[in-house]
């Protein structure tokens, strides 16, 4: 653990978008998609965290977890958007040093962070995954 420490202060000046570890969004889910059919996707998706996109663009994210975790409520929600809670959401933006990616994957418990648009948080730029992260830092292997 210690050396992971030093070498993440070793890329703390560095930029996420400098070292190319952003990519395409990829797999989505919609705020206004029915509950059952973001279910039925998460089932068949290997990813573990999903921005969520409504009518203004990005309004959150959301993991397996919370899904798995509604799913089993008596009364699960109606769409995707009665999952999340509030208008904050996880993110970092492409002039975020690594460490600053880092430390939010971490705190979040996410294996991916959206890259939004200063000017406009609900703007999607990219995300950022945690394995990436990680490669960037010499660390293979991820979750």
């Amino acid at each position: 653990p210690d050396g992971l420490y030093a070498i993440r202060d070793a890329f703390a000046g560095i930029v996420i978008k400098r070292l190319q570890v952003m990519r395409p969004a990829g797999e989505v889910l919609h705020a206004e998609q029915a509950f059952s059919e973001a279910w039925e996707f998460v089932g068949q998706s290997s990813t573990q965290t999903w921005p969520v996109i409504g009518h203004e663009g990005i309004i959150g994210v959301l993991t397996r977890e919370q899904i798995l975790q509604a799913a089993a409520q008596p009364d699960a929600p109606k769409r995707v958007q009665d999952l999340l809670s509030g208008h904050e959401f996880a993110h970092v933006h492409s002039d975020h040093s690594l460490d600053v990616a880092l430390d939010r994957l971490g705190v979040n418990g996410l294996e991916l962070l959206p890259v939004v648009s200063r000017a406009n948080i609900h703007e999607l730029v990219g995300v950022v995954r945690l394995e990436d992260v990680l490669k960037a830092y010499g660390v293979s292997g991820g979750r």
